[in-house]
């Protein structure tokens, strides 16, 4: 309680608060004593009493998620409140849009938390770049928010359309996102149980199952029985 007490003073005195707190990030703190000093400066920002000033201390957030000299949690803390003044002002273009650089860090968590901070801002002008990281991304939490993000950024056109995708990675991505908002018909996935990426042909045949809409892939005519005489059988596939 007394540190929210204080973050809220430090708020109240604004302008006082700035060069103190900004001061004490180059003292050599804990993690988190920087972690709260710097989020008192993310609320002073989204407080908004002085624009200017405001716009100094998020370019001071903005330097440091791209820098590797910098320590991976002031990275982290920096696109989350860079995030959230975005959100709290209404304004995307608060977080920067080099932010997707970090969809290509080789570090899965900057990678997660880059996409929280898009999702979070509602940057959907960079959903191109963001269908770029489901083509390619491998790490099960960051995949699971990519297609969670697109589910969000995208309309249900845009998603049928995306569906097809030359890429399996977003192709996957897609029919999550159709399945998870009760979008897909019948016929779209049942194509799907064909895809030559194994995730979608089998996600597309696990929803068939639970749902009931699975044809059998083969099929026998006549079907399998004790016969007097011999019989001619034909197969037929449905795919």
């Amino acid at each position: 309680a007394w540190r929210t007490d204080a973050q809220d003073e430090f708020v109240q005195r604004n302008n006082e608060s700035r060069k103190f707190l900004l001061d004490k990030l180059q003292e050599d703190l804990s993690q988190a004593q920087r972690t709260w000093a710097m989020w008192t400066l993310g609320l002073i920002a989204a407080d908004g009493k002085s624009p200017e000033e405001d716009a100094a201390i998020l370019r001071v957030f903005a330097s440091k998620i791209l820098d590797d000299e910098v320590a991976e949690a002031d990275r982290i803390q920096s696109l989350r409140i860079l995030a959230f003044v975005a959100r709290s002002a209404g304004d995307p273009k608060i977080l920067p849009s080099a932010t997707t650089q970090l969809f290509r860090s080789p570090n899965a968590r900057l990678r997660h938390e880059a996409l929280q901070a898009v999702w979070a801002a509602r940057r959907t002008n960079v959903t191109p770049e963001v269908i770029d990281l489901a083509a390619r991304e491998t790490d099960r939490v960051t995949s699971y928010t990519t297609w969670n993000v697109l589910r969000d950024f995208t309309s249900l056109r845009e998603k049928k359309i995306l569906l097809h995708h030359k890429e399996p990675g977003v192709r996957l991505a897609f029919l999550l996102a159709l399945l998870e908002d009760n979008a897909a018909e019948l016929e779209e996935v049942l194509a799907m149980r064909s895809d030559k990426d194994e995730r979608v042909a089998a996600l597309a045949e696990l929803w068939l199952a639970k749902t009931g809409g699975a044809q059998p892939l083969v099929t026998m005519e006549p079907p399998p029985g004790e016969y007097a005489e011999p019989v001619n059988v034909t197969l037929k596939t449905s795919v």
